[in-house]
């Protein structure tokens, strides 16, 4: 997709992106920006990881999306004064620079959660799926047989 780019064509687009960002977050508090940059770059990973999942199995890709989605959305509070909204990921990668395991654990476990929950739902969604499946299956069945004629 981006082969086809010129580098000054690539430059160009975010040129174009910088100042819509810049236009779309004109009337934010600068104590509140970063929490909207925050966000707004991790929709926008999410959204990218769409091409990688079109290569992926089913399954695997929505694991990877689930695992995504925690690592980068989870929230925990920040160590500062006051505590503010972070994410849990940037706690763990803080607990392995000061190698200090219980901020480590700490920071995973809302994410291990997060990943849990992820799993239990797509679980029952699966049975669900399949239980709609089956029946549109029995559904579609029944009124082939209804529409043949009686010999």
């Amino acid at each position: 997709m981006f082969a086809f780019l010129s580098l000054d064509q690539i430059g160009n687009v975010l040129g174009e992106i910088i100042i819509w960002w810049a236009q779309l977050v004109q009337g934010v508090p600068p104590d509140k920006l970063p929490l909207y940059a925050y966000v707004g770059f991790s929709i926008v990973v999410l959204l990218l990881w769409i091409l990688v999942v079109r290569i992926l199995p089913k399954t695997l890709a929505g694991l990877s999306w689930i695992i995504l989605f925690a690592i980068l959305l989870t929230p925990t509070t920040s160590l500062g004064t006051p505590p503010d909204i972070a994410p849990a990921s940037i706690s763990v990668v803080y607990g392995i620079l000061l190698k200090d395991p219980a901020i480590i654990f700490n920071g995973l476990l809302p994410i291990m959660v997060v990943i849990t929950v992820g799993c239990i739902l797509g679980f029952i969604w699966q049975i669900l799926r399949m239980g709609i499946d089956k029946t549109n299956k029995k559904h579609a069945l029944n009124n082939a047989n209804m529409s043949q004629p009686s010999r």
